[in-house]
């Protein structure tokens, strides 16, 4: 008799978690999608005017929060525009 009684409620039991699992599927996949792409800067770098001589660290502050920084290889300039070249990430 025991049987019986058990199995209502082991169906009922069953039923909500599932029920359960499914509900709480969606609010684990939702999200505000991909987080946006950091901005890259290349371009030319001068101290007092004349170009930067190779070695000199350039870098990217955002709302005062050092955010990248990279070392210059060629005078007067840091990175390039070529997708290989290495960039400012900030």
């Amino acid at each position: 008799m025991s049987r019986t009684r058990s199995t209502p409620i082991a169906v009922v039991i069953v039923s909500v978690l599932v029920v359960s699992a499914v509900a709480g599927a969606p609010a684990a996949v939702a999200q505000d999608g991909p987080p946006p792409t950091p901005a890259a800067y290349f371009g030319d770098v001068t101290i007092d005017g004349e170009p930067a001589p190779e070695g000199v660290e350039v870098t990217a502050y955002v709302d005062g929060e050092l955010r990248g920084s990279l070392t210059t290889t060629q005078t007067g300039s840091y990175s390039g525009p070529s997708a290989f070249d290495q960039k400012l990430v900030a």
